[in-house]
């Protein structure tokens, strides 16, 4: 059965500053060979994780999961700011009643495919397909959502700091410790309908600044998204 499907991309900025990354078709080089996943499951110490990294970059990620055998992942992935450490800042796509949505959402998950470059996944609880590629300094998520007669949603969360929203991007910061912070900006290739804190059912657009643990917006995009 065909299933009619809209696309979202969403364009991931670290660091301050942005670059377009484009995918083009190669034949195998020696990194197609890298895997991610060796040292994922251990039975000792912490295991390893299948990091998405482009070399000398500073943007790097992996799925929030426990380890390789973990059946669910939190959300999507934006920047890893350790070793071996918790993502900073969090990336939910989403169809349904916002009653239904929160800071970060737990998704059941297949089809994942990880390289040193590119990242897939399929949320098949949510029949959301995505697709990751990292640059240097920041990252393209493409996000098809396959509930065409349902509006969209992206529910951007920062874990203990600020976001600003001027009604089509968003910027911000999160803490990590030691009086370092981690800085983002985020811009789609469709423009939201409305970006804004989260309210039982509505979505609040006055709010154009959020801050605290776990402070996120959403933002609704149109029904049947164009790619």
């Amino acid at each position: 059965m065909n299933i009619m499907k809209s696309f979202l991309s969403v364009l991931l900025a670290c660091f301050l500053s942005f670059q377009v990354a484009s995918a083009q078709a190669q034949s195998k080089t020696p990194v197609d060979y890298v895997n991610p996943y060796i040292g994922n499951i251990s039975h000792l110490l912490v295991p390893t994780y299948p990091t998405v990294h482009l070399p000398n970059s500073m943007l790097r990620v992996y799925p929030e999961r426990e380890n390789f055998t973990g059946n669910t992942i939190n959300g999507l992935p934006l920047i890893v700011t350790s070793h071996r450490g918790s993502s900073a800042f969090n990336l939910s796509p989403f169809q349904g009643d916002l009653l239904n949505a929160g800071s970060t959402i737990h998704y059941g998950y297949d089809n994942e495919i990880i390289t040193p470059y590119y990242y897939a996944v399929d949320l098949d609880d949510e029949g959301i397909y995505v697709k990751y590629v990292p640059s240097h300094q920041s990252g393209i998520y493409q996000i098809a959502f396959s509930q065409a007669n349902k509006a969209s949603y992206l529910i951007f969360n920062t874990r203990d700091g600020e976001l600003v929203t001027d009604g089509k991007t968003i910027t911000g910061y999160q803490k990590l410790g030691n009086q370092t912070q981690v800085y983002i900006y985020l811009e789609t290739n469709t423009p939201p309908l409305k970006i804004g804190t989260h309210k039982g059912q509505t979505i609040q657009t006055t709010d154009k600044t959020t801050r605290g643990n776990n402070a996120y917006y959403i933002m609704e995009f149109p029904k049947g998204l164009p790619r």
